[in-house]
């Protein structure tokens, strides 16, 4: 009995580090997104800003 739970009580640490890993690298991804379109969208500004001026 002790074994069995100890082997399950395993698996639930596993799954939960598995779970933060993938909840931390998905934070990641869509900070990167974001900071990417951010790049994009300051793009787009300074080339209509540029048009405007011309």
């Amino acid at each position: 009995h002790i074994k069995s739970r100890h082997s399950s009580s395993l698996e639930d640490d596993n799954t939960e580090l598995i779970a933060s890993v993938i909840f931390i690298s998905l934070q990641t991804i869509s900070i990167d997104l974001l900071c990417l379109f951010n790049v994009i969208d300051t793009c787009k500004d300074k080339l209509n800003f540029r048009k405007k001026n011309h």
